[in-house]
């Protein structure tokens, strides 16, 4: 037979106590815990009056909903547990003090709350526990079988979570009611499994504590009793079950003594086993008529039975059961429509207590009291269980050591809670507040209650309420655990990192010790110091201890790095982070030396020198000391002999291992006389100018704030190609931070001529593009040496040490002359001007030769009189032109601004731009040819070409005083004006474009061990890689899922390339526009008319009447349409349309017909069904009655249905997801 559980008795709907049928007495442990995977419920006796009461507890949330029972169920006001996902449950007399109190745990709580029955409930604030408490996950109340310890029961718990002391299980006693401390020996076994530790009894007045344990055969746990004596855990018994077995205990056969019976979710068979006075008794496998997801126990003197939860939910069946024969089905039980079956309990004289409700929502929203009459059960109808409000477990309270807001030193005390909304607070020896509740929609809150919440915690002086005035209230959704002794948080932020991240632990309390530890099972350290650094995705688990034990709830922290080990290189040095935190260095910070030596970190590596080390020097690349042609440096790096000259290595160019180049440049100057071609410096070394330098030049190369980088003088290189004399610069590294490089001679310089005089070159410069990475990277993957990190970088320094020899480092030529210095000049008031347009510099003229001691020039030429000097600026600064800026549009990279005038300088016909070139030239011939016979009477030429540039004139340089020898009139000078605002015109910024992009099948790709995002264009249907402004793969945010199908639109740099196999590559400029989702399911399970999906896409349950955007279309229309509710510029085509439920005319049709008549958006007709649901009052609306109001064209829906039998009948339409 079947029996609803939602037959509500008279009794019952007028909101009378419901009676238990008085039957004899049954056998059954009451201090046995109910667990299933929402729901604990235990039977205290919680007002003392030696009958056991009713304690259901919501899991996921810890709310508690009490009841006493005196025969009738009587459920009280519901308490939040102050806990989050309850892991144990336990209750007894525990602490020294009648009647029953109740405990509850989970492992991040890092506490024990309690609560007890005071006046009409539970305490409202749970009292917290700590002392040896850590990170309990089971928690069991039971007696102890020695005389010398109180008559309470003891609290015994099992820690999982790598208590500092080790796992296990301990026992603890109560001092005075108040405290709990470890008592006796632990019993730490690595074969303890944290599942279904209870309190059993073998036979009446012998309580004992069971749990599971591994078993060395696969597929089979050992179940152990145990019984504590004076503070010891003696193993009693041990009984191989099948791997994943529960266990439910009962007197079935009703002769006191107690069976065991284990059963595997999923399985129809049942395992039972009876307890003979000393040891387990097999007494049979049995088999039930279908597979149970869960068994609960029920007996009564006269008749044993278990309850057999179905697999899906939807049955309860009660099967006869006498512990020694096979079950005999008698019953089943359908819960209510849309309710599923969670637990069942036995209650005394042979009653049941059925619990179903919503899984994962309300699991426990209807408690359905049933009578055992013979083998049938009889309905007793709904007991009244209180609703499930999710703002019960919230915290609405909260206590600070400070005023908050005010004193920035406040940290929180306490998180309490008191009904649904508080005001008036007021916090003395006692925290006090004023509890409202909601009156309903046109009322709203009212109907206050003074509520006292128990003793203030200690060092509390100020308090936050809900309300904290008419205009502003707050509620935080974290559970009213009760005191806090302090926050502590992890700092950066959780989330996703493009580069290795250090985590440090900040407590709200400098007294406040921090312990974290690397999950899944990493030991508890002490934080003395930043944890990391981590270059993988880690999640770390934290809380804080203060001075008097307690402790703060243990939190987790997850960071996602986007990028993989193998390509991870944070300070782009070429060294991967993993190698150089197994060297003990910063991979983040640490630059390319880290311990500043002059040696590259990379170098001191393959050399086998420590790179965090100062003292620690690779051999000296100055020195060869077999004279081999090869510095010792370059054979330890190659593993040949320094001291051999027969041992050399193979490979010229074997110090290519770093990201370096080498540079050769060729210098030329004017020589005075109009000669087409400039002349070269001089090779005679015979000659000296004043101070003994021979007359060869020297070149130095400068980064763009002007530090030097190297420098040689020019000689005969005897390279194949290229002109001498020239200077080679070997070795530039070509570090993360350098944009652009600057290479100048001397200020004056001997040039190879004929003339008497031959110091007339001058000083040039020139600007040298930074050249693509010399190293390629090592051929190495992480995790080739199993994932061990000491391991890991011996193996990549390993492969770097026989990559570098297979490999030649780029040689750059430049050959440098008066022309570079124009364009370098050029770049430099173009960089400028961006620089300033960002305020990246204020009026001081912005340089790219502050090398030089003296730039007058530029100080006359930018703000005469003023007083201003020209600036550098520091490689962030430049790199910072990269990118987008508030008012800015655009983006520049320096070599682009730099390849774009040089051309221009070289190449364009422009009549402004050749009489530049004139200009140039003519300031260069001039001082060449007249500079030396007079003096001090001519500017150098480059700050004389600096001034003209910024200003059009040549005044006080000197070069107009003597009309013969600068044929230079007005206007060819007016022209070569026009000709620098020409070059300067040239657009240098970086290509934008915008593409709208579609998540295709496979978006995510791997290409050479590199992660890809690649989408597909919905015009040109070209695939587009994403990238950062590092150049790797773009990370999107955690919260932006990437369904297939989805459409977004991309703002980027079109200048980049990757390695990504894509048509187009972008480097993205965020914020990425979401445009269209996917077409979104029809699942709704909370039946808010917003399928889950997308609900889970953004993170919350949303509200479909809504605008979250404020663009006038609701968060409904927007799901239907496929756009964002949360952006402002994603709406639908259409115009805004009322999706809210329509106003419905109910008329009478017939004699025995109604008919239903409503108004809805026609063109959404097809994405909703109006259900008519039906039932006896307002309240109980929910029988489906299959009917659906059908559109009828144009927006009418209409639905006839026969009148009912019997009156009242009160209808509802639900709208839901078609």
């Amino acid at each position: 037979m079947k029996v609803s559980l939602q037959s509500t008795s008279l009794l019952a709907c007028l909101g009378l106590v419901v009676p238990v049928l008085e039957l004899p007495g049954q056998f059954i442990n009451e201090d046995f815990v109910i667990k299933t995977p929402e729901t604990l419920v235990a039977q205290p006796d919680l007002d003392g009056d030696g009958t056991p009461d009713i304690v259901v507890v919501d899991r996921k949330t810890g709310l508690i909903k009490p009841a006493l029972f005196d025969g009738s169920v009587n459920w009280l006001k519901p308490v939040g547990g102050g806990i989050e996902n309850v892991s144990a449950l336990a209750a007894g007399n525990f602490e020294a003090v009648n009647p029953d109190s109740i405990a509850l745990v989970s492992g991040p709580a890092n506490r024990i709350n309690v609560f007890s029955y005071t006046g009409d409930t539970l305490n409202l604030a749970p009292r917290p526990v700590f002392n040896d408490v850590f990170a309990l996950s089971e928690l069991v109340a039971m007696e102890e079988a020695s005389s010398g310890n109180p008559a309470t029961l003891e609290l015994v718990g099992y820690s999982s979570l790598f208590d500092p002391s080790g796992p296990g299980i301990r026992d603890y006693i109560t001092l005075d009611g108040t405290e709990l401390i470890s008592y006796g020996t632990p019993f730490d076994q690595p074969t303890l499994l944290e599942r279904d530790y209870n309190h059993f009894l073998l036979e009446e007045g012998l309580p004992v504590m069971g749990f599971f344990m591994n078993e060395a055969d696969p597929g089979v746990d050992a179940f152990t009793l145990a019984f504590l004596l004076d503070g010891s855990f003696d193993i009693i018994d041990q009984l191989p079950v099948p791997s994943g077995a529960r266990v439910i205990h009962a007197s079935f056969d009703g002769s006191g003594g107690f069976q065991f019976v284990f059963h595997v979710a999923g399985d129809a068979n049942i395992l039972c086993h009876a307890w003979t006075g000393s040891e387990f008794d097999l007494v049979g496998t049995f088999a039930l008529n279908s597979p149970a997801s869960q068994i609960f126990p029920f007996s009564d003197n006269g008749a044993g039975g278990l309850l057999a939860r179905s697999m899906d939910g939807l049955s309860l069946t009660y099967y006869a059961f006498d512990g020694l024969s096979s079950p005999v089905e008698e019953q089943t039980f359908s819960p209510a429509s849309g309710l599923e079956v969670n637990a069942a309990m036995t209650l005394p004289d042979g009653n049941m207590l059925l619990f179903s409700g919503t899984p994962g929502s309300n699991p426990n929203a209807l408690a359905e009291l049933f009578g055992l009459s013979g083998s049938t059960f009889l309905s007793l109808g709904d007991t009244g269980l209180p609703a499930s409000n999710p703002s019960l477990g919230g915290s609405n309270v909260l206590l600070f050591s400070e005023t908050p807001f005010i004193n920035e030193n406040a940290s929180l005390t306490g998180q309490l809670g008191a009904g649904v909304w508080t005001s008036a607070v007021s916090v003395g020896t006692d925290v006090v507040v004023d509890a409202e509740s909601f009156q309903g929609s046109l009322d709203g809150l009212g109907n206050p209650e003074v509520i006292n919440l128990g003793s203030t915690p200690a060092g509390t002086v100020d308090a936050l309420v809900n309300t904290i005035d008419s205009d502003i209230s707050l509620n935080n959704p974290n559970p009213a655990i009760g005191l806090v002794p302090g926050t502590v948080l992890p700092v950066p932020d959780p989330g996703t990192y493009a580069e290795s991240v250090t985590i440090d632990f900040v407590p709200s309390d400098p007294a406040l010790d921090v312990f974290y530890r690397v999950l899944p099972d990493g030991s508890w350290i002490n934080s003395t110091g930043p944890a990391g650094p981590f270059f993988e995705s880690v999640s770390l688990q934290y809380y804080g201890l203060a001075g008097d034990g307690t402790r703060t709830p243990i939190r987790t922290a997850v960071y996602t790095i986007s990028i993989p080990p193998s390509e991870l290189d944070s300070d782009d040095d070429g060294v991967p982070d993993y190698v150089e935190i197994a060297a003990g260095i910063d991979p983040v910070n640490s630059g390319d030396d880290a311990d500043g030596d002059g040696y590259s970190d990379l170098v001191e590596l393959l050399a086998g020198s420590d790179p965090g080390d100062a003292s620690s020097l690779p051999p000296s690349r100055e020195i060869d000391t077999d004279g081999d042609g090869f510095s010792d440096l370059e054979e330890a790096v190659a593993g040949t002999d320094p001291n051999l000259p027969a041992s050399f290595p193979t490979n010229p160019g074997v110090l290519n291992f770093l990201n370096v180049f080498d540079l050769l440049v060729v210098p030329s100057s004017h020589n005075g006389s109009g000669a087409p071609d400039p002349f070269v410096p001089s090779l005679d070394e015979s000659l000296e100018v004043p101070g003994g330098d021979p007359l060869a030049t020297t070149v130095r190369l400068y980064n763009a704030d002007s530090s030097l980088l190297g420098f040689d003088r020019t000689a005969l290189q005897g390279l194949g190609g290229v002109a001498d004399p020239a200077a080679y610069i070997p070795e530039v590294v070509l570090g993360s931070s350098e944009l652009l490089y600057v290479a100048a001679t001397e200020r004056n310089f001997n040039v190879d001529t004929a003339a008497p005089d031959q110091l007339i070159g001058r000083q040039i410069a020139g600007l040298i593009k930074k050249p693509a990475s010399a190293f390629p990277p090592v051929p190495y993957s992480y995790g080739g040496a199993g994932e061990v990190l000491a391991l890991e970088a011996a193996a990549w320094v390993s492969a770097a040490q026989s990559h570098v020899l297979s490999i030649n480092r780029e040689l750059v030529i430049k050959e440098l002359d008066l022309f570079d210095t124009l364009a370098l000049l050029l770049a430099e008031l173009k960089i400028e001007t961006v620089l300033r347009d960002r305020s990246i510099i204020g009026a001081d003229p912005f340089t790219l030769t502050g090398f030089r001691s003296n730039e007058a020039a530029v100080e006359l030429a930018a703000s005469p009189g003023d007083g201003s000097r020209p600036v550098t600026v520091p490689a962030s600064g430049l790199s910072a032109l990269r990118n987008k800026a508030p008012g800015i549009d655009t983006g520049y990279r320096l070599d682009t601004i730099c390849e774009v005038i040089e051309a221009c300088v070289e190449s364009d016909t422009d009549a402004g731009v050749l009489a530049l070139r004139e200009v140039a030239e003519e300031i260069y011939r001039i001082s060449a040819a007249t500079a030396n016979n007079t003096p001090g009477s001519l500017v150098a030429p480059l700050d004389a070409l600096r001034q003209f540039i910024r200003t059009g004139s040549l005044l006080n340089t000197g070069y107009l005083d003597d009309p013969e020898l600068a044929p230079l009139d007005s206007a060819t000078l007016a022209s070569a004006s026009a000709g620098v605002a020409y070059v300067l015109g040239k657009d240098a910024s970086r290509p934008v474009e915008f593409r709208q992009l579609r998540i295709a099948a496979g978006g995510i790709q791997g290409s050479g061990g590199a992660e890809c995002i690649i989408l597909e264009d919905t015009a040109s249907l070209e695939s587009v890689s994403l990238i950062d402004f590092q150049g790797n793969s773009f990370p999107f945010p955690d919260a932006f899922e990437l369904p297939e199908d989805t459409v977004i639109i991309v703002e980027g740099y079109a200048d980049v390339t990757s390695d990504c196999l894509a048509d187009v590559t972008l480097e993205v400029i965020p914020p990425i526009q979401l445009v269209s989702l996917p077409v979104a399911g029809t699942v709704d399970a909370n039946d808010n008319l917003i399928p889950d999906d997308l609900e889970d896409l953004y993170a919350g349950v949303m509200n479909p009447f809504a605008d979250s955007d404020n663009d006038g279309f609701s968060d409904l229309q927007e799901s239907v349409e496929g756009t964002n509710p949360f952006d402002i510029n994603s709406f639908p085509g259409g115009s805004p349309a009322d999706l809210s439920p329509p106003v419905i005319a109910i008329n009478e049709s017939s004699p025995t017909q109604f008919t239903f008549s409503f108004e809805f958006p026609g063109i959404y007709a097809d994405n909703f069904a109006f259900r008519l649901f039906s039932g006896p009052d307002l309240n109980t609306m929910s029988t489906d009655t299959g009917f659906d109001a059908p559109h009828l064209g144009g927006g009418t829906f209409q639905l006839t249905i026969a009148k009912p039998a019997e009156y009242p009948v009160f209808y509802r339409f639900k709208m839901l997801l078609d």
